[in-house]
């Protein structure tokens, strides 16, 4: 098995880092913080780092096909962030009660449609969803018993989607039908013991293997669908790890995001870098996250 070690790229001391981004036109990578209610950007062009303060829980920011425009889920509500003025404009609001239940992951297909779900605070009473949106701000309900959707990628040759929901300890695959969005054949490719860690965010790399983050778990993995087996591991000096995205110029850098919220401040004191964003070069090309089509 492949091991590697990630090295902190920026202490952001983030309380909750999610949805790393990277945009290969204008080389700039992007985070956001959920529960420091902030979308973060580094400028590879610039070297130069950006935060930008929201007015609510944000759990995505994905770049759009127009220039420096991304799209945000924010607690019910889609929004377009211009990261260059930093204007908001509403989009789209899903209905559901955010009293319990508040957007969480998104990730695009090749068909520029996003994908979200929610995550909620009491399955039983108010079940959380993931959602297909079109660009004609059209929404699907695909799944209605959600306890907190994370990961999701596709195959490279659209045939396969794959999704988490963290609460069922789970990965499942589908047969995916990329000009309808239509999927099917749900099975489960991965049972993981929580404690191990639960799986978080998910990404997938050239040679359609999953890497997937463990919160609790102190690890990115490395994970092929085919034989189902765990084939490498990124060690990360964080307990929290919430996600990964390639970027840079070959896409050979993994971008890690981890989380502090809930850790105790004793813990902390030993463990600094949970909150921090950190890379790892693995030399294994990643595949390039899909843009949001306006």
């Amino acid at each position: 098995m492949q091991s590697w070690k990630a090295e902190v790229f920026l202490n952001c001391e983030n309380q909750l880092g999610e949805g790393p981004e990277w945009d290969p036109t204008s080389k700039i990578f992007s985070w956001v913080d959920i529960i420091g209610k902030s979308v973060h950007t580094y400028d590879f062009k610039s070297n130069s780092q950006n935060k930008i303060e929201l007015d609510s829980l944000v759990g995505f920011a994905i770049p759009t096909d127009h220039e420096n425009k991304y799209i945000l889920g924010m607690l019910n509500q889609l929004n377009i962030l211009d990261i260059k003025t930093k204007d908001i404009e509403l989009f789209k609001t899903i209905q559901f009660d955010t009293k319990f239940q508040r957007l969480n992951d998104g990730k695009c297909d090749s068909k520029g449609r996003l994908w979200t779900g929610t995550q909620t605070s009491d399955i039983e009473k108010q079940p959380g969803s993931l959602y297909n949106i079109e660009k004609d701000q059209n929404i699907k309900t695909i799944f209605s018993d959600v306890g907190c959707s994370n990961g999701q990628c596709w195959s490279s040759d659209n045939k396969k989607m794959f999704y988490i929901d963290t609460t069922t300890l789970t990965l499942r695959s589908y047969d995916y039908e990329i000009e309808t969005g239509d999927f099917s054949n749900e099975t489960v490719i991965l049972e993981f013991p929580k404690e191990n860690g639960f799986l978080d965010g998910m990404t997938i790399d050239a040679e359609d293997k999953l890497w997937i983050a463990l919160w609790n778990g102190s690890k990115v993995i490395r994970y092929c669908p085919i034989t189902k087996s765990i084939i490498g591991e990124i060690e990360v000096d964080a307990r929290q790890v919430t996600s990964m995205a390639f970027g840079g110029e070959n896409l050979e850098k993994c971008f890690i995001t981890t989380a502090r919220s809930g850790i105790d401040e004793s813990i902390l004191k030993n463990q600094p870098n949970n909150g921090t964003l950190f890379i790892c070069e693995t030399k294994i090309p990643g595949k390039q996250n899909y843009k949001f089509k306006l």
